[in-house]
C-alpha cells in the first residue's frame, strides 16, 4: 500500500492520536486481574524466585540451566533485577510483565506506523496483537521468555528504522555508539 493511499485512509477514518492509546489501555486492563491476584502467580513459577535468589548469592551456574540445555544470561538478569527491587512480592513481577506488554504493544504500533505511514493500520496491528490468545498465556505466566524476547526484537527493529532515517555517516556513527 503506498503512503499516499494510507494517508488518505487515515483522513477518511479520522484516526486521531488519542485512538492509538486504546491498545495500550487494553493491555493495562488485561493485566489488572493478574496484578490484583498476583500471589497465585508463584504457584507455577516459583523457579523464577529460586533462581533469582541464587544468582544474587553469586551462584552463576544458574545461568546454564543444565536441565533445559539453555544458556540465557540476559533473560535471567530481568527477573533478578525485579528480585533485587522487590524480593518475593509477586505484584512487582506482574507489573514488570504489564510494562513489557505495554512496551511491546506500543512498539508494534510505532513500527507499523513507520513502515506503512498509517495510524489506522497501526491501531489495528496493536489491537490484533493485544487481543490475541497467546498474549494472556505469555504475560500471565512468569516463566515465559517470549515477552522479554519480543520486546527486545521490536526495540531493535525500531532502532534499525531510526538508523535508516539518519543521513550522514557522523550521525549514524553517533547513533550506533549510543546503542552500544
Amino acid at each position: 500500500m503506498s503512503k499516499g493511499i494510507t494517508h488518505k485512509v487515515d483522513r477518511q477514518m479520522n484516526i486521531s492520536r488519542g485512538w492509538l492509546l486504546l491498545p495500550v489501555m487494553i493491555a493495562i486492563l488485561l493485566m489488572l486481574p493478574r496484578l490484583l491476584n498476583a500471589e497465585f502467580g508463584f504457584l507455577d513459577d516459583a523457579g523464577v524466585l529460586a533462581r533469582s535468589s541464587k544468582l544474587i548469592r553469586g551462584e552463576w551456574n544458574q545461568l546454564l540451566e543444565p536441565g533445559n540445555g539453555r544458556f540465557r544470561p540476559f533473560y535471567w538478569l530481568y527477573p533478578t533485577l525485579i528480585y533485587i527491587l522487590a524480593h518475593q512480592k509477586p505484584e512487582w513481577y506482574f507489573l514488570g510483565n504489564m510494562l513489557l506488554l505495554v512496551v511491546t504493544t506500543s512498539s508494534i504500533m510505532i513500527l507499523t506506523n513507520r513502515v506503512t505511514g498509517s495510524r489506522y493500520i497501526a491501531l489495528w496491528s496493536g489491537l490484533f496483537f493485544v487481543l490475541s490468545g497467546p498474549v494472556i498465556e505469555s504475560y500471565y505466566t512468569l516463566s515465559k521468555g517470549e515477552p522479554l524476547q519480543i520486546a527486545w526484537i521490536l526495540i531493535s527493529l525500531l532502532a534499525l528504522c531510526e538508523y535508516r532515517r539518519l543521513k550522514s555517516q557522523k550521525s549514524r556513527g553517533t547513533f550506533l555508539g549510543l546503542l552500544v
